[in-house]
């Protein structure tokens, strides 16, 4: 049944994706060569970071594939709606509507990455749920990049190149963004769903804690970037972030390979 739902899921992002979102602008054609590469690069990065990860059960490669192909396509369906709910925040003040932008993208890269976790068994742990959150993150990341640059050289008055050079600088830098906001969501998932002998709240509460957590996060690195050019302390906000942002990410990764490494290593084996 949740392979089912997972289907359903996909399919409806990708109509949204295909039938709302690609109609409302036409991508540059030196954007989308670059974009595919950038795409690949990072696709390729997300594997490397996955693939001998002491957390990630063997036989598990299709659930990143998928979880990988589910991010991309939350950001197709995303992009409309991020636009619709901007609009009806339009009269809240700036603080308002960058905090609650990242509300509904948290919510739906979320949800894939439980339905992904809920289809494929193997992925029994929290620390799996969070490479699988994370790598959701990835694919949604890199198209919103490659979205961005497209808006930087089709917007920019001087020339494409003049366009290209001034976004896409600022969206290679930052890698880690989504695939932080999500991994974090996703463990909390997946501690709601993988630790046995726990209340309902328990696990609600859990989840809750760790959906906020990426949130609070999104939202201050866009209240930050909308801020950053009116005052110095908004710039040395957003500059602070950017660098703790990626620092972060890095050690969670590390101390879950470590975590992981020595859960495993304590595990009785059987002869």
């Amino acid at each position: 049944m949740s392979r089912v739902l997972l289907g359903i899921y996909l399919l409806v992002l990708a109509a949204v994706g295909v039938f709302v979102f690609l109609p409302t602008g036409a991508l540059v054609p030196s954007v989308a060569a670059a974009g595919a590469g950038w795409v690949a690069l990072v696709a390729l990065v997300n594997w490397l970071l996955v693939r001998r990860h002491p957390a990630r059960p063997a036989g598990t490669g299709w659930a990143f594939v998928v979880a990988f192909v589910a991010g991309v396509l939350v950001f197709g369906a995303m992009a409309p709606v991020n636009e619709a709910l901007m609009g009806a925040l339009d009269g809240a003040g700036r603080f308002a509507r960058w905090a609650a932008s990242p509300i509904e993208e948290e919510t739906l890269k979320l949800l894939a990455a439980v339905l992904v976790m809920a289809s494929f068994k193997r992925i029994d742990n929290p620390v799996a749920a969070a490479l699988i959150g994370m790598t959701v993150g990835f694919g949604f990341q890199c198209v919103e990049d490659v979205f961005y640059v497209d808006k930087g050289v089709l917007y920019n008055m001087v020339s494409d190149a003049d366009g290209f050079a001034q976004s896409a600088p600022g969206r290679v830098i930052t890698p880690v963004s989504h695939c932080l906001y999500t991994a974090l969501a996703a463990y909390g998932a997946g501690k709601a769903m993988f630790t046995p002998g726990t209340s309902g709240g328990w696990r609600f509460g859990t989840a809750l804690a760790w959906f906020l957590a990426g949130y609070a996060l999104h939202a201050a690195n866009n209240v930050g970037a909308e801020f950053a050019g009116d005052s110095v302390a908004g710039t040395v906000f957003i500059i602070a972030l950017l660098i703790a942002l990626p620092v972060l990410g890095i050690w969670l990764y590390v101390r879950s390979r470590k975590s992981a490494a020595t859960q495993a290593s304590a595990t009785p084996q059987l002869p």
